[in-house]
């Protein structure tokens, strides 16, 4: 519930691992986590309005899922899986749902979708388009799972929830 409640920690937009585009377009790159209710959400709403044309948009899912990968593909989505382990090695990213908008030059935003936990609005669009115009931007909270072992370690030291959950680590 921790996870739930309070804004995990993000990477400052300058130490998120990410490729530019070979084009030179604008990217947002949308890291979420297959177990994470929060991320399943964003999926969905992501899903539903389909990938920006001449904009090339990415989701990076942790946990494999065959269905909702072929369905973001559909939706014009390059998909890539990876496993918990692998995020903060190649991302430098702990926990999800988090969003990054690139420019051609540098990681413009990182941070959250929404401004509260569970907030009705998810500000993915309008992030975009305030960050592409050049406005100034402050990064949302990222509300979700904390999906490293590491950040999973610090804020249940116990583990508390997978006991809950009768889940094995």
């Amino acid at each position: 519930m921790v996870t739930h409640t309070y804004a995990l920690p993000a990477p400052a937009p300058q130490d998120l691992r990410v490729e530019r585009d070979a084009q030179g377009r604008w990217q947002m790159l949308h890291v979420l986590y297959g177990r994470c209710r929060c991320s399943q959400r964003i999926l969905q709403h992501l899903l539903t309005r389909k990938a920006l044309p001449g904009v090339a948009e990415r989701i990076v899912l942790v946990g494999a899922d065959p269905q909702l990968e072929q369905r973001a593909r559909a939706a014009g989505f390059v998909i890539e899986a990876i496993t918990p382990e692998e995020l903060p090695r190649r991302y430098a990213l702990n926990a999800v749902p988090a969003l990054a908008v690139i420019s051609p030059a540098r990681v413009e935003y990182l941070g959250g979708y929404t401004e509260r936990k569970q907030g009705p609005e998810i500000a993915d669009l309008e992030i975009f388009e305030r960050v592409r115009a050049g406005t100034r931007t402050d990064a949302l909270p990222l509300f979700g799972c904390a999906v490293s072992e590491a950040l999973r370690g610090r804020l249940d030291p116990l583990s508390l929830r997978a006991w809950l959950l009768g889940e094995t680590r």
